[in-house]
């Protein structure tokens, strides 16, 4: 919802297909206005009323995923959007689509993203241009 994203926008997500699986077994039986991630007392990861501190998150991933997974101090959190983003754009996936999945303002943004990404990112951008 708007008045808590970070641009003040509404915005839908897709799920991949091959997420629906670890989200069933969530097993979600909370109230529909309910948070997935809620910030209750000492009970992380489960449904709330209010939401789960973004920090709280990140602390996570800092102290627990990113050493059980090896990665280096440099990927963040955030970095997984980005490598999304990338992914997304090298699998073929119309940039104006990869713009809406990653809330960005312009196609310009999402190409700020994937500068690197080399000649199919900028093809994509130029298709988009033309119209």
């Amino acid at each position: 919802r708007g008045e808590i994203a970070k641009n003040d926008n509404s915005s839908k997500r897709t799920i991949p297909d091959v997420m629906l699986p670890y989200l069933a077994r969530l097993d979600y039986k909370a109230p529909a206005e309910w948070f997935l991630f809620g910030d209750n007392q000492g009970n992380s990861f489960i449904p709330g009323k209010k939401p789960l501190d973004g920090r709280k998150i990140s602390r996570y991933w800092s102290d627990v995923i990113r050493p059980e997974l090896k990665f280096d101090k440099e990927v963040q959190f955030y970095s997984l959007k980005d490598t999304g983003i990338t992914n997304m754009l090298s699998y073929g996936v119309p940039i104006t689509f990869v713009q809406q999945q990653a809330d960005h303002s312009s196609i310009e943004m999402t190409a700020i993203y994937v500068a690197n990404d080399g000649e199919k990112a900028r093809e994509e951008i130029r298709k988009v241009k033309t119209f």
